[in-house]
Order: structure tokens, then C-alpha cells, then sequence
């Protein structure tokens, strides 16, 4: 405790007002985090502090970052190569059929998490995650996660009509940056 105080001039210890900030926002988190402890509801829940929500969007930021990379390489330049013998072209459609992967579980996952309403509330009736996460960003995230390129692969489409079939991972990068700057936002960083 006597590291949140300092000594002034007079040798009195003060409190910082940092410490004080800190030391409010640690009561607020363990108000909440008792609240979470009383949840109770009959399917499954992820609440917003969970270690797996954490991962959850740890790797989507991932994902993000890999598509923001790789999609224009892939549309820009011939790396679909149907008679390629190259290792790396299958290290590459294996890393994209997990990053499809990851996309199809981020609607899942977010479908089933809780989520703090304007009055700070925490929310975890399914019905009404439901309905929140729908009217909010389920369009994008559907849309985002669609494995177009593969449909495309499997309908035998052109190499050429394949590679642009990526490009609804574009909105991926969109949700994500949006995401940051909201956060930001919130922590008075923009």
C-alpha cells in the first residue's frame, strides 16, 4: 500500500491520483467479476472474461493480419498453380483452411457471448445475445467467413475467378480495425 503514496515536500505521503484511478478501476473489476460469479442460464455462455474469449480474439486479430497481408499477394500474383509441385502451396492452403476455420468459429463464439449493455449491465440471457450480436455485426462476420475460394474450387471455377473470391476476407480487417479504434476510443487514446 505504501507504494501508491510519495512523499512531498513537508515529508506527508500523498496519493497519487494514477493510484487512485487504478486502485477505483480494481474495485470496479472485482464488483463485476462477483456479478459473473452469480451468473446462472441454461445453455452455455461465454462471459467477456473468460481466458478462451481472450484467445478468441487474439487470434481473429490474427487472422486479420493474415488476410490483410496475403489476400492482395494472392490476387496480384499467379500462386495458384494447378500442376505446382511446391511444398509452400500446400503450407499456404493449410494455413488458409485454418484461418476459415478460426472465421467460422468467431460467428460461433460470438453468437454465445455475453456483452456489457450502455447502462453497464452485463447481459446473458441467449435470446438476448442473440439479438444483440444480429443487429450488431453478425452480417459482416457471415459474410467475412464464407469460404467463397473453396465453394469457387469446388464448382471448378477458373484460377482467375478463385483468386478474387477472397477478397470477402477484406471485411475481416474492416471488423478488426474498427474494433481497435472503438476501443481506443473508449480508453481516450483517439
Amino acid at each position: 500500500l505504501l507504494d501508491s503514496f510519495h512523499a512531498d515536500r513537508t515529508g506527508f505521503l500523498i496519493r497519487t491520483e494514477m493510484d487512485m484511478a487504478l486502485e477505483n478501476e480494481k474495485k470496479r473489476f472485482e464488483k463485476v467479476t462477483k456479478d459473473y460469479s452469480n451468473v446462472k442460464h441454461s445453455t452455455f455462455v461465454f462471459l467477456p472474461h473468460y481466458r478462451i474469449v481472450r484467445y478468441h480474439h487474439f487470434s481473429s486479430k490474427l487472422c486479420a493480419m493474415y488476410n490483410l497481408l496475403f489476400v492482395p499477394i494472392r490476387i496480384c500474383f499467379a500462386v495458384y498453380s494447378p500442376n505446382s509441385d511446391q511444398p509452400w502451396l500446400f503450407y499456404l492452403n493449410t494455413i488458409e483452411l485454418v484461418v476459415d476455420i478460426l472465421n467460422v468459429a468467431h460467428v460461433v463464439v460470438c453468437f454465445q457471448t455475453a456483452y456489457v449493455n450502455e447502462h453497464s449491465v452485463l447481459i446473458t440471457e441467449p435470446k438476448l445475445l442473440h439479438q444483440h450480436y444480429l443487429a450488431n455485426n453478425a452480417m459482416l462476420d457471415i459474410l467475412q467467413s464464407l469460404p467463397l475460394n473453396w465453394f469457387a474450387w469446388a464448382l471448378g471455377a477458373p484460377q482467375s475467378v478463385q483468386k478474387w473470391m477472397r477478397l470477402n476476407r477484406m471485411v475481416q480487417v474492416y471488423r478488426e480495425a474498427t474494433h481497435q479504434v472503438r476501443v481506443l476510443g473508449q480508453k481516450g487514446h483517439v
